[in-house]
C-alpha cells in the first residue's frame, strides 16, 4: 500500500512540475507571440480651427497588445525596453523607471484641451504631467487612474475661471468609482446644496500647481429689492426708481489657477506645491484636507484666506512668515503643536502681520508654553492682545489658578 501511495505521490509531483513549466512557457510564448513591431501606445489628438485659432484635443490613449501584456503582468522592465524601441512614436511621452516602479506620462505639449474619458483606466501611470498649453480639462477626463501618486497641473478644476463644481480638484476625475478610488464630496460655494461628488485616486498624494494664483479687485454695483435681496447691476445700469445703487469692492479669482474651495474635503492629498506666482491662499481652499501634515509658505504669500486650512486635523508642523491670517484660517487644526516621539510641538506666529477672528480656534494642542509671539503677551499693545484673544480664544492667555 505504501508503495502505491509513493508512486501516486511521485506522479502528482511530476504532473505539477510539468504543469508549472508548461504554464511558464505558455506565458513566455504568449508575450513572444505578440507583435513587437506594433506601436505600443497611440495618443489620439483632434485638430480644429476656429476664430480663436487652432485647438488640439486629446481624445484617447490606446495600448498595443504587447504593452498591455507587460503592464498586466507587472513587467515594467520589459515595458521600458519596448517604449525605448519605439522612442520616435507616442511612447516618447512616457518615462518608465522599473527600479522605482514609476511610469511618468507627460501630456504632449501641443495639446490644448483634454476631452472627457480620454485618459481612462491607465492604472500603470504613477505620475501625470499636464503642461502649460492646456487651457481646459473636461469633467471625467481622467477616469480610473488608480495607481496615480502625483499630478502636475496648470490650474485646478476644468479651466481658469471655471464656476461651481468646475473649479474643484475632483472635477477632472469624474463620477465613476472603482477599486483604488476614493469618493469625495466637495463644496464649491457656501451652502449645503452647493456640492459635487467625484472619485479621486486613493494613492494620489502630491499635487503641483504651475499656474499663477492671485486675485483682482472688482467693483460690484447692486441694489436691494423689495424682498431684501441684493441684485447686481450692470456697469452702466441704473437702479430702479426709488432704489439706491451701492458699490462694494470684492476679490475676483477668475484669472487664478486656484479658486476658493478648490481642494475642499479632499482627505487623501498630503502635499500641494505651488511653483508659479502666488500671493494668497483663497478662502476655504483646503478646508477639511485631513491628509495634510506639514505646511511652509512661500515668501510671496501675504494672505491666508478665511477658513483656508480649517479642520486639517493632521496638520502638525506649521511654518509662518510675514502673512495675514484671516478668520478661522486654521480653526480646528487639532494637531498643530502636538508632540511626537521624536520632536517637541510648537507654533511660531512672531512674524504674522495680522490675525482674524478664530484664526486658531479649536487648535487644542497649542498652549501658551509652545506658542511663540513677537514679544511677551503682557508687553503687547491692547489692540495686539485683543487680536490674539480673538484668534486663539478669550481664555487662552489667562493664567491658570
Amino acid at each position: 500500500m505504501k508503495k502505491v501511495l509513493s508512486i501516486l505521490l511521485s506522479i502528482l509531483l511530476v504532473s505539477t512540475l510539468v504543469f508549472t513549466v508548461t504554464s511558464c512557457k505558455k506565458d513566455k510564448d504568449t508575450s513572444e507571440a505578440l507583435d513587437r513591431t506594433a506601436v505600443p501606445v497611440t495618443i489620439s489628438i483632434e485638430e480644429e480651427t476656429d476664430d480663436d485659432g487652432k485647438t488640439y484635443t486629446l481624445t484617447e490613449i490606446s495600448l498595443s497588445a504587447l504593452a498591455k501584456d507587460y503592464i498586466d503582468n507587472g513587467k515594467l522592465k520589459n515595458l521600458k525596453e519596448l517604449f525605448s524601441e519605439h522612442s520616435s512614436t507616442d511612447a516618447k511621452h512616457f518615462t518608465v523607471d522599473d527600479t522605482q516602479e514609476k511610469v511618468i506620462f507627460n501630456i504632449p505639449s501641443k495639446v490644448t484641451h483634454i476631452a472627457a474619458n480620454s485618459i481612462v483606466n491607465l492604472s500603470f501611470i504613477t505620475d501625470l504631467v499636464v503642461g502649460p498649453n492646456v487651457v481646459e480639462i473636461e469633467k471625467g477626463a481622467l477616469v480610473g487612474l488608480s495607481g496615480l501618486e502625483s499630478i502636475t497641473l496648470p490650474f485646478i478644476g476644468g479651466k481658469v475661471g471655471a464656476v461651481n463644481d468646475g473649479k474643484l480638484f475632483s472635477y477632472i476625475f469624474g463620477t465613476i468609482g472603482g477599486d483604488g478610488l476614493t469618493s469625495v464630496t466637495q463644496n464649491y460655494n457656501g451652502g449645503t446644496e452647493s456640492s459635487a461628488t467625484n472619485y479621486v485616486p486613493t494613492s494620489l498624494k502630491t499635487v503641483t500647481v504651475t499656474g499663477k494664483v492671485d486675485y483682482t479687485k472688482e467693483d460690484v454695483r447692486y441694489y436691494v429689492n423689495d424682498d431684501n435681496e441684493h441684485v447686481v447691476l450692470g456697469a452702466e445700469e441704473a437702479a430702479p426708481e426709488g432704489k439706491t445703487a451701492y458699490t462694494v469692492t470684492s476679490k475676483s479669482y477668475k484669472d487664478s489657477a486656484v479658486q476658493p474651495y478648490a481642494f475642499y474635503g479632499v482627505t487623501t492629498i498630503e502635499t500641494v506645491i505651488f511653483t508659479g506666482e502666488i500671493t494668497e491662499i483663497p478662502e476655504y481652499t483646503f478646508y477639511g484636507c485631513a491628509g495634510i501634515k506639514e505646511l511652509s509658505f512661500k515668501d510671496t504669500i501675504t494672505t491666508i484666506g478665511k477658513y483656508a486650512y480649517a479642520n486639517c486635523t493632521s496638520l502638525r508642523v506649521l511654518t509662518l512668515g510675514a502673512v495675514a491670517i484671516e478668520e478661522g484660517a486654521f480653526s480646528g487644526c487639532t494637531s498643530i503643536g502636538r508632540n511626537t516621539a521624536t520632536s517637541i510641538g510648537k507654533l511660531d506666529v512672531s512674524l504674522v502681520t495680522s490675525f482674524g477672528k478664530d484664526a486658531f480656534a479649536g487648535c487644542t494642542s497649542v498652549t501658551k508654553e509652545n506658542l511663540t509671539l513677537k514679544a511677551d503677551f503682557e508687553s503687547l499693545t491692547e489692540d495686539e492682545q485683543k487680536a490674539l484673544k480673538d484668534a486663539f480664544g478669550e481664555d487662552f492667555f489667562e493664567d491658570e489658578e
